[in-house]
């Protein structure tokens, strides 16, 4: 009896330690267009952030299947980095399936019809965007920090009116970009204009992340040479689905070419893609951190209900 006892109690302390949460973030592969999800271990609970839905017509096959198999009911923080439908599309789908306590925007008012279904989507629900400003903090559980950068400033366009989040967990560091830009299209990698010049002046050093999303899904409008090298990732994300931006498919070469040369680790949602029609659902990409180790890997869950 003692025996049976004690191999109870070892069993039990054995499953309490394994079950044990680890932090992870989901760059969920919705084609041409960025859902990430974050969830952060609070005691034995999580508290679940996301940061923009896709597109609206990938949001009941991929995005709200793999938002319910990760077991989400509640999100504590819903970003939405700016108004284009890449970004915002699939989140009136969100609103409709999950309870929502905190939503932050870029503060840009949209006036397109996505915007205004959204807009309509929130007052029917009762919710309004927090107010923020460059540099506020949010503190999420006991390891957590996410810190604005950039939100909308007079003079902005859409892209560069993109939420740009730094997340702190641990020792770990990750920036989240938006669709911000750098330059325009043709000009060298050596110029740096728009929201990367403003992150570069008014942040400079504390861009330095380990893992940086690769701002507006690989395009040769983004990622200077200036904002990279104060970034300095050892990965960078590409959310991107075989779409054309101007005559070139993203991710642009020239940008992959400027990651690898500064031997920097590329994850890419559209790695097994050929078209931009079968580019959605196949290409996850999973952040894992658990004990202090680092995973980054691609995931393909097996979703069934």
């Amino acid at each position: 009896m003692k025996f049976k006892n004690f191999l109870f109690i070892f069993l039990f302390l054995f499953c309490q330690k394994e079950n044990h949460l680890s932090f992870k973030i989901f760059f969920i592969d919705v084609g041409h267009g960025d859902a990430i999800l974050i969830k952060i271990p609070d005691n034995s609970h999580y508290k679940n952030i996301l940061i923009d839905g896709g597109e609206e017509k990938y949001a009941e096959d991929i995005l709200i299947p793999f938002l319910k198999r990760e077991k989400i009911d509640t999100l504590h923080y819903l970003f939405i980095t700016h108004n284009h439908s890449d970004h915002l599309g699939g989140i009136l789908k969100v609103l409709e399936n999950f309870y929502i306590l905190n939503l932050i925007t870029s503060q840009k008012k949209g006036a397109n019809k996505l915007s205004l279904r959204f807009l309509e989507k929130l007052n029917q629900l009762g919710l309004t965007p927090k107010k923020i400003q460059i540099g506020d903090s949010f503190l999420i559980g006991e390891k957590v920090k996410i810190k604005i950068l950039n939100c909308y400033k007079k003079g902005d366009d859409e892209n560069n009116s993109s939420l740009v989040l730094k997340l702190v967990y641990d020792t770990f560091s990750f920036l989240f970009t938006g669709d911000i830009e750098g330059k325009k299209r043709e000009e060298s990698s050596k110029i740096c204009r728009y929201a990367e010049k403003f992150l570069v002046e008014r942040f400079n050093k504390e861009l330095k992340s380990k893992v940086l999303k690769v701002p507006h899904h690989g395009s040769e409008t983004s990622l200077t040479d200036t904002f990279l090298k104060l970034v300095s990732p050892q990965i960078a994300i590409i959310t991107a689905g075989r779409k054309k931006f101007g005559n070139v498919i993203l991710p642009d070469t020239s940008v992959i070419l400027r990651l690898l040369e500064n031997n920097i680790k590329v994850f890419r949602t559209d790695k097994d893609d050929y078209s931009y029609k079968d580019a959605p659902g196949d290409d996850h990409i999973l952040i894992e951190i658990k004990n202090n180790n680092f995973i980054c890997k691609y995931y393909s869950p097996l979703i069934f209900f």
